[in-house]
């Protein structure tokens, strides 16, 4: 007899579905409920970014929405030799999209204000310090 009796098999809810392919993202701004592709990864330690998720600034508000939980980022791995994965997302759907993105926006914007208020910061220490 096994000592772990295995695990009963978990059951997805009806409306889950495998995304294999999206529209590709054109602005953040506009991401709502309709799953768009974003990323896919080309090499080893390599991406490609669709859209503007080039922009520092709003790759910056993706992950935000993202780690914020407003945002779901599925992921398709296909039958590939190198099987590099190809990113996906949409808004979480109790998640209002344009509050989503405004919120994000303003938190990143509040923490650049706040880096370069202390690098100021640092910058006029130091300059009395050695003046």
């Amino acid at each position: 007899m096994p000592r772990n009796p295995p695990e009963p098999p978990v059951r997805l809810p009806s409306a889950a579905q495998t995304v294999m392919d999206a529209p590709v993202l054109g602005h953040l701004s506009e991401l709502g409920h309709q799953t768009r592709k974003v990323g896919q990864q080309t090499g080893p330690r390599t991406w490609q970014w669709f859209g503007d998720l080039v922009d520092p600034t709003e790759f910056q508000i993706y992950r935000k929405m993202r780690d914020a939980d407003m945002l779901i980022q599925l992921s398709y791995r296909p039958d590939t030799p190198q099987r590099y994965p190809i990113l996906f997302a949409r808004i979480s759907t109790n998640v209002d999209p344009v509050s989503a993105y405004r919120t994000a926006s303003q938190r990143v914007r509040q923490e650049r204000q706040a880096e370069e208020r202390a690098l100021r910061i640092r910058h006029s220490y130091g300059s009395r310090r050695h003046g």
